[in-house]
């Protein structure tokens, strides 16, 4: 169960990087542009370029990493189907996570509020998009 359900959180934490990606740097740029021009300077420069790089992939697969193994704790004990399941746990864990960190940055001054709720709500989007993905990368096996 632990090497499914690690594969899972790659591919899910791959996918989730991924439409993040285009959702900051294509849909939202316009957004993500105007608050660079107003965010302070960064009170940590990272440096060389690519540790910053790397470091904003963690979230994404942590994400991943919890849903997953959410899903394969919770489903045996599940008595409805997997697909809401599914849906339930993404909701909580974009809940815990995605809004919580843009309303620290907001409330920190880092980032306007059309940011933080755009980025949020994308997020929110892409997990509820990919969460009926859970059942097929995480079957459950018919214990008899």
């Amino acid at each position: 169960m632990i090497v499914r359900t690690v594969g899972a959180a790659l591919v899910l934490g791959t996918v989730l990087n991924i439409v993040g990606w285009i959702g900051n740097a294509l849909v939202l740029r316009d957004l993500w542009e105007a608050a660079a021009r107003d965010m302070p300077a960064p009170a940590l420069l990272l440096e060389p370029r690519w540790i910053k790089d790397v470091l904003s992939l963690v979230s994404d697969y942590v994400f991943a990493t919890v849903l997953c193994f959410a899903y394969a704790i919770a489903a045996p004990g599940w008595r409805w189907s997997m697909t809401s399941l599914a849906f339930t746990l993404s909701f909580l864990v974009w809940l815990a996570g995605v809004p919580m960190t843009y309303l620290a940055f907001f409330a920190a001054g880092y980032l306007p509020v059309s940011v933080s709720v755009a980025t949020s709500l994308w997020a929110l989007v892409t997990f509820l998009i990919f969460a009926p993905a859970l059942p097929y990368l995480l079957p459950q096996r018919n214990h008899a």
